[in-house]
């Protein structure tokens, strides 16, 4: 299936023109409120969904129209819908040049498209429910969309959950929140720096939800000279403010001065926030996110793992939870937190959190870089704590949620099922139960799990074992930034000729070769390549093409003995065969 069928009129009806054209509901993304989480692009189980430094887009000839990415997407940025002819359908490298998407233009004159237009925007609206309704069915086979269970989380929000407000502000019309507080939450000599903002908005209504996000637009221009889009950031604070009964919201934000490589960077919002001053004026987004919210039904247990500013919506959560019971209105339920770190002084709110009651919350610390001790990461923890995990995972009244880094996501689920099945409970059948009940969510962003790609000049062994340059088209070696040891470089490789580029493995196993690469080694869509594996990544070789055969080729591999054949007796005594073989009815 194409684009033509994303557009949900069916193709019998579709109105055609005279030159056979049919009418299509191209499938696109709003620039202006997409937060570029990479949610939809996870989703798509077809790889429609691609993006560059700056927007998301929709391949017209590779959408199917299965509504896979819409459920969950946190702002609603995917589900915009154009009708226009599939040959006047918008191309991916007209949609990365947008900042704002285009209105719908009529169309051609002797088009029809009233009734069909009806029927299309019904069967649109039937299947979106449809959707939506098995999602909510706890007894229904298959989560959202099915196609979108590969990522591992509910889009589903807890039942009891309150009513959450999503995209009341966006960049073109921005909530102007003031800086009343910001101080840094990990110690002074970590090698990391994190702070806690305290953002409040005055008279200008702003309710969010613990779980929920806000856009913070930095001043100034990118590259390109546009407006810096909105940076997500998950809220640290409870629904009823940072400060109980007040219009304000918090942030945890960890300050980026180097990137994957070790290179010094400054990212371009965590610094502007983390040097934000009392008083200073900030413009926001959001709020954003309508499923990863917590339970306020009496005894839901909460099971929370995070690292990093990853604890921040556990940390809304967490304090909503203590000011309930400081109140008197904490109906029991239990709290269980794994909370990773590189050290304790790294991380956040490990003052304030070590003072909590350990009857109020169960917390499970890891650090994994402690001088003089061995790794631990949260998914050691959670098999060491198996047992009293499993039985929250079997009470119907636990919800899971998991934030931090996306490298962490695997070893996590990894451990989650292998509680279970220690225990003797199917994992496939309690995680679909959990996220059919939206009781399982997951919020995680890239960090961990990006890959260098190296481009290298290739060389041959010549025949004397030694090493000649070589004419082909070069190859690409990756390794994973997170191995800090030297990289044994295959012999077929030219230190001196290695330049380096960035890309990352997607949660379906793909890796996006960077343009520049692509251009430099002139590699066109649907080169096929051979990939060798060593010890410390994978060698990606062009896989050449079979070349022409050519009459110099065959010349002489024919043991023909006899008179020299000029080309016409050749060619006579081919027609000579076909017609003797036709005779004999073999053609």
């Amino acid at each position: 299936m194409s684009a033509v069928t994303a557009e949900l009129v069916p193709p019998s009806s579709a109105p055609a023109n005279p030159a056979g054209d049919v009418v299509i509901r191209q499938h696109l993304i709003d620039p202006e409120i997409c937060i570029r989480c990479n949610t939809c692009e996870e989703a798509c189980p077809v790889g429609a969904i691609t993006h560059d430094e700056r927007n998301y887009v929709v391949k017209p000839d590779v959408c199917e129209g299965c509504m896979a990415c819409v459920p969950p997407c946190p702002t609603g940025a995917i589900d915009n819908w154009r009708r226009i002819l599939k040959s006047a359908a918008y191309p991916i490298a007209e949609q990365f040049l947008w900042d704002e998407l285009p209105d719908e233009a009529p169309l051609p004159e002797g088009i029809a498209g009233g009734a069909t237009s009806s029927q299309a925007e019904a069967e649109a609206t039937a299947q979106a429910e449809a959707l939506v309704a098995s999602a909510a069915s706890f007894g229904s086979p298959e989560p959202v969309a099915a196609t979108a269970a590969k990522r591992p989380g509910s889009t589903i929000k807890p039942w009891s959950a309150a009513h959450p407000y999503a995209n009341l502000y966006g960049p073109k019309n921005p909530v102007t929140a003031t800086v009343v507080g910001n101080y840094r939450v990990t110690e002074a000599d970590a090698s990391s720096v994190t702070h806690h903002i305290v953002l409040d908005f005055g008279a200008m209504p702003f309710p969010v939800l613990e779980g929920q996000s806000i856009g913070i637009v930095a001043p100034g221009v990118d590259a390109r000279g546009k407006p810096h889009h909105p940076r997500q950031y998950s809220v640290a604070s409870p629904r009823n403010g940072e400060r109980p009964g007040y219009n304000n919201a918090a942030l945890t934000v960890k300050r980026v001065t180097v990137d994957h490589q070790g290179r010094p960077v400054t990212g371009v919002c965590s610094n502007y926030v983390c040097d934000l001053k009392k008083g200073d004026t900030v413009q926001v987004t959001g709020p954003f996110g309508t499923s990863f919210l917590m339970p306020n039904h009496p005894r839901s247990n909460l099971l929370m793992i995070c690292t990093g500013t990853g604890s921040a919506p556990m940390r809304a959560m967490t304090e909503y939870r203590r000011r309930l019971r400081a109140s008197g209105k904490f109906d029991s339920g239990r709290l269980m937190l794994f909370f990773g770190a590189r050290t304790e002084q790294e991380l956040p709110y490990f003052g304030p959190l070590m003072k909590l009651p350990r009857d109020f919350i169960d917390v499970n610390l890891a650090f994994s870089r402690t001088p003089g001790r061995p790794k631990r990461y949260v998914q050691d923890l959670l098999r060491e704590r198996a047992a009293d995990v499993l039985e929250l995972l079997k009470d119907e009244n636990t919800f899971v949620y998991v934030c931090g880094l996306k490298s962490m996501e695997e070893g996590v689920v990894t451990a989650l099922r292998d509680a279970a099945e220690e225990g003797g409970v199917a994992w496939d059948a309690l995680a679909g139960k959990l996220e059919r009940g939206g009781r399982r969510h997951l919020e995680t962003y890239w960090g961990g799990a990006r890959w260098s790609a190296r481009r290298v000049a290739p060389r041959n062994r010549s025949a004397k074992g030694g090493i000649a340059p070589s004419g082909g088209r070069g190859v690409i070696l990756l390794s994973s930034y997170s191995i800090r040891r030297t990289f044994a470089v295959p012999d077929c490789v030219d230190p001196a000729a290695m330049t380096q580029e960035t890309t990352r493995l997607s949660s379906k196993g793909q890796i996006v070769l960077p343009k520049s690469v692509r251009q430099d080694r002139n590699w066109p869509p649907g080169t096929e390549f051979r990939i060798e594996s060593f010890e410390d990544g994978i060698l990606l070789r062009p896989v050449k093409p079979f070349p022409a055969t050519t009459l110099e080729d065959v010349i002489g591999i024919i043991g023909y003995q006899g008179p020299r054949r000029s080309l016409q007796d050749m060619e006579d005594a081919i027609a000579k065969g076909v017609k003797e073989g036709r005779d004999r009815g073999r053609y």
